[in-house]
């Protein structure tokens, strides 16, 4: 009874965990493939990073409507076993190997944002009837 117990108390943190399986470096992002989808960060300036996690990817339609193409950011990548590390002039932004865990630094190397392992929420939702993820 009391193995359930634990069983049924311990699920939850464990099924939130997001380990991260694969990585690959773009040209413009850093592609991490984790248990349940894939997490895109995409450095914006200098001092910002967009953090984008789609369920199901799709392949990359060819546009039909020209747009300017924004010149790329300049980031660099670097890898431990326990971490992934994204560094523009003004930001690092790291990722937990284990947890997922995101945590973000200044130029003084202090944290200024970091999320809690085992808090985030991923689910899709709509917008205007479209299914997002």
């Amino acid at each position: 009874m009391k193995l359930r117990f634990l069983i049924i108390l311990f699920f939850p943190l464990l099924a939130s965990a997001q380990s991260i399986q694969h990585t690959e470096v773009l040209d413009d992002r850093v592609e991490l493939k984790l248990d349940n989808g894939v997490l895109y960060l995409i450095p914006l300036t200098e001092a910002s990073v967009r953090v984008q996690w789609i369920k199901n990817p799709i392949e990359k339609d060819t546009e039909l409507i020209l747009i300017n193409k924004v010149e790329t950011l300049f980031f660099e990548v670097s890898e431990t076993d326990s971490l992934i590390v994204l560094e523009t002039k003004k930001l690092s932004t790291s990722i937990n190997r284990k947890n997922g865990q995101i945590t973000y630094r200044g130029q003084n190397g202090e944290i200024f944002l970091q999320e809690t392992a085992g808090s985030r929420k991923m689910e899709e939702s709509s917008i205007l009837k479209n299914t997002c993820s």
